[in-house]
């Protein structure tokens, strides 16, 4: 193993350790009577179990709640279909080895520890998975160590041990990513799948094999020349195809689990699909009745600018530090194909990463317009590259400064800290602060990202 994946394997360690630390500190605080599902559990069994129920119980609150008591009980009402089943159907299957075990712990406990496990073992594969992307992408083993670690100390850190799927999710996204760029088609169409199964906003990942297969191949060869379909030669026609075809087989791969939730969805609340007064709500009878959109709109108040009240100022407050970051990225790659000069660019910006930048401000102007805009910090860092590849850009600047290739040390990190500038110095401070602060609001079952 190189010496630098196993650095930043460590520092995914002891980012996690971090957050964990910080989450039983944090949770000694008593908790904020939350207006939230919150479902009775079982009792405890023992002592083991109650310093394990104790122990994680600030990973198990708000939408932890709903995965818990899906791994442990199933889908139950309408609303617990807005969360994906790969999530808790994996955490139920590690909680039913954990239970063969001859230890006192519930099955409740198990769930919690089995999630825990999960995300932790995610998390790592994430980071792996993100300096290997960055390092097919770049060609730049220093750019890709400094990704890394910007993804281990993301703003969304708690989101990403918490039994939420961001760590799930970003393992498979980033990896998907990798076979990708390798031309492994059959392993980033099935990562791509399980990324699907996990999160709806899954299905947006079909953009990337549709212009790395499609456009991609004709920008490079019918725009340049290279082979000229419109004179009808039956290579050119044959190999655009080819390419065709296989973005279409890998679309609908990435689309199928999306279908498939909705599907079992509408048979489980709308009854006989031959009878046409089965079920009790109106989006039952629609031409596409599709379940995401009907939970996501009557149970979560989700829709075009609906979420812009004066009291939600405080929650978009909390958002604006990722939206500006991200639109700042943009803005640098989209001016520098238009610049002559190379002195000033970042290094997001040094090679062709447009079909990231389309994916991200998709993602970004979605969650602006259609979403609760506080999510926005946790979904775009688990669902691209590009917010890391920005903070790296922005720490880059001032590294090619110093000798040290990365902070690998504390006494390192201190005199890299000297050489920062102002800019880099904020974008550290906020990643630092929402660690800590989300840490201590998101465990206590107060409001947060």
């Amino acid at each position: 193993m190189k010496k630098e994946l196993r650095y930043i394997l460590k520092v995914a360690a002891l980012s996690r350790t971090v957050v964990f630390g910080l989450q039983a500190i944090f949770n000694l605080l008593p908790d904020h009577e939350a207006d939230a599902f919150n479902p009775e559990s079982s009792h405890d069994i023992g002592i083991l179990d109650r310093i394990v129920r104790n122990s994680l119980d600030g990973f198990d609150k708000w939408d932890a709640k709903y995965f818990i008591f899906i791994a442990e009980n199933g889908y139950k009402e309408e609303q617990m279909y807005a969360f994906f089943p790969l999530f808790p159907l994996t955490v139920r299957s590690i909680a039913t080895m954990l239970e063969i075990l001859p230890v006192s712990l519930s099955y409740h406990s198990c769930l919690l520890l089995s999630g825990i496990i999960l995300n932790s073992i995610c998390f790592v594969g994430s980071v792996a998975a993100l300096y290997h992307l960055t390092l097919q992408v770049y060609k730049d083993e220093r750019f890709a160590v400094l990704s890394a670690v910007a993804h281990c100390f993301n703003p969304a850190s708690i989101f990403f041990s918490t039994n939420y799927t961001e760590s799930l999710y970003a393992f498979c996204v980033f990896q998907a990513l990798v076979f990708l760029e390798e031309r492994s088609l059959t392993k980033s169409t099935l990562l791509f799948m399980f990324a699907s199964a996990t999160r709806s906003n899954g299905i947006v990942n079909a953009g990337f094999p549709i212009y790395n297969l499609v456009i991609q191949f004709v920008i490079q060869n019918i725009v340049h020349g290279h082979l000229d379909v419109m004179q009808c030669k039956i290579q050119s026609i044959i190999q655009y195809s080819q390419q065709m075809c296989k973005a279409v087989v890998m679309t609908l791969a990435i689309i199928l689990p999306f279908t498939v939730v909705n599907i079992i969805g509408y048979l489980q609340f709308c009854g006989d699909v031959h009878d046409m007064s089965a079920g009790d709500s109106d989006w039952c009878h629609g031409k596409v009745p599709i379940l995401y959109s009907r939970i996501q709109s009557a149970h979560w108040g989700v829709g075009f600018l609906k979420y812009y009240k004066f009291r939600k100022i405080p929650n978009i407050i909390l958002a604006l530090p990722c939206i500006i970051l991200t639109m700042y990225g943009v803005r640098e790659y989209l001016f520098s194909i238009f610049s002559q000069s190379n002195s000033k660019k970042l290094q997001l910006a040094s090679k062709d990463i447009f079909v990231y930048v389309v994916h991200v401000l998709f993602l970004c102007l979605f969650g602006i317009l259609f979403m609760h805009v506080e999510v926005i910090t946790r979904f775009i860092f688990s669902s691209s590259p590009f917010p890391c590849w920005v903070a790296a850009s922005i720490l880059m600047t001032d590294f090619k400064k110093s000798a040290v290739a990365y902070p690998c040390s504390f006494s390192t990190a201190r005199a890299v800290w000297g050489i920062l500038q102002p800019r880099s110095k904020l974008l550290c401070i906020y990643f630092a602060t929402y660690v800590s602060i989300g840490t201590l609001l998101h465990v206590n079952f107060l409001p947060w990202t």
